[in-house]
């Protein structure tokens, strides 16, 4: 069993439907489904700026109009880092992809640029290929594989991990393609769980995925929230070899500490502090603000 401790929770009152985070060269990038911008934070959470990325008249993009974004990934382009932010795909507008370059640290946070792509064809061999709703809720790097996590509900209850290439947009229709159906462990609850974020530890090679279970039929509504989960895939490249990945252990938060209670964890990454790992979570819970947790993850 792996040691986890809450180090501290934020709430971001003023940034909207917080869904995915990242670290990068003493920064952290905080990414909301409805939100305007991409938030930029220092190592402590404070505002540094934001990249804006829509124009829209309210602080949250309207449900029917927004992309959806609900992963992010670090992924080296050519000679440049970049901030991938994936789209949810599950409707027409939302099968898109947002790619940021990463500058070096001096350079305004205002004038980071962006590139827009829709991966329309891409998610038709995802559907192609036996899954039934597409809801693509995470994203991480596993050395040289870009992985998606495909959100299970109540109706389609199968999540899937996606292995794909880390440039996939550029050559959708031949792009390495495969599916992993996961599988939960023989002691989990009954309750219905969707894949919220996928995270790969390169040091010991575990693959993280959040989860959390709500209360909806379909990849388009919002429910009632539950619970949330983290769970691990120990040997992870080795794991996605198989065609069935069963999840090694799950972990309901409510249990670590009473202030994940009533949130839905949606983002996730991690930095080393000492021979530990501090994970950094930011959840959504559909009104208009984001928290932020802090916790301690011993191996």
């Amino acid at each position: 069993m792996h040691k986890i401790h809450l180090v501290k929770s934020l709430l971001i009152s003023d940034f909207p439907s917080g869904s995915s985070i990242n670290y990068y060269e003493g920064k952290f990038y905080l990414i909301g489904d409805d939100s305007r911008n991409v938030l930029v934070m220092n190592s402590d959470y404070a505002p540094l700026g934001a990249i804006h990325l829509f124009d829209y008249a309210e602080q949250r993009i309207a449900k029917r109009e927004k992309v959806d974004l609900e992963g992010s990934a670090i992924v080296r382009v050519g000679d440049t880092d970049n901030l991938l932010i994936v789209g949810s795909g599950s409707r027409k507008n939302r099968k898109r992809i947002i790619l940021i370059p990463l500058t070096q640290a001096g350079l305004e946070i205002g004038s980071m640029q962006h590139a827009i792509y829709k991966t329309k064809d891409f998610l038709k061999r995802i559907e192609a290929a036996g899954v039934a709703e597409i809801n693509l809720e995470g994203v991480t790097l596993v050395h040289n594989n870009l992985v998606l996590g495909n959100r299970g509900n109540r109706s389609t209850q199968d999540n899937h991990l996606i292995v794909t290439d880390t440039n996939f947009w550029e050559n959708q229709g031949n792009a390495n393609l495969l599916i992993k159906r996961l599988i939960m462990p023989v002691n989990h609850t009954n309750v219905v769980l969707g894949v919220s974020e996928l995270c790969y530890i390169r040091e010991n090679d575990t693959l993280l995925i959040s989860f959390t279970s709500e209360n909806t039929d379909n990849a388009y509504d919002d429910g009632e929230i539950g619970d949330s989960y983290i769970a691990w895939i120990s040997h992870a490249s080795a794991q996605l070899h198989k065609n069935e990945i069963i999840v090694d252990e799950l972990l309901n938060l409510s249990t670590i500490a009473d202030a994940f209670k009533r949130q839905k964890v949606e983002g996730m990454c991690y930095q080393m502090s000492g021979a530990d790992f501090m994970l950094h979570l930011v959840s959504d819970n559909d009104n208009g603000e984001s928290r932020l947790f802090q916790i301690l993850l011993n191996f």
